[in-house]
């Protein structure tokens, strides 16, 4: 027997909100629940879903190669050690491409930057 549940849908936070299931930007804090590859029609992707408690808020981030490369030298390159991790999500101005992105950029605690 194979237990089978439901898969949970979150919104995609875009830059300018457009498209199904997607919501705007808005910079905050917020803490890495998962971290999954997915198949698109454009190609295969990185995708994080973060959630926002004081706001009541859970969706997902399409992780650019900017946001991977932070969290990378932050956490490693393990992506399950970034799951709980605090992040704020900014919006940047990609320098080859002149165009708005989304990334996520590590809220390392004192803690943290101890054990280094």
């Amino acid at each position: 027997m194979t237990i089978r549940k439901p898969i949970e849908i979150n919104p995609t936070m875009k830059v300018d909100g457009s498209g199904e299931n997607a919501m705007p930007f808005k910079e905050m804090k917020a803490v890495i629940l998962e971290v999954t590859d997915l198949e698109t029609k454009y190609g295969s992707s990185i995708k994080a879903v973060v959630e926002n408690a004081e706001e009541d808020m859970k969706f997902s981030v399409f992780l650019n190669n900017f946001s991977i490369e932070r969290l990378c030298e932050a956490y490693g390159e393990d992506d399950t050690v970034w799951i709980g991790k605090v992040v704020e999500i900014k919006k940047e101005i990609d320098p080859i491409y002149k165009a708005e992105m989304i990334v996520l950029c590590p809220v390392v605690e004192e803690s943290e930057e101890d054990e280094e």
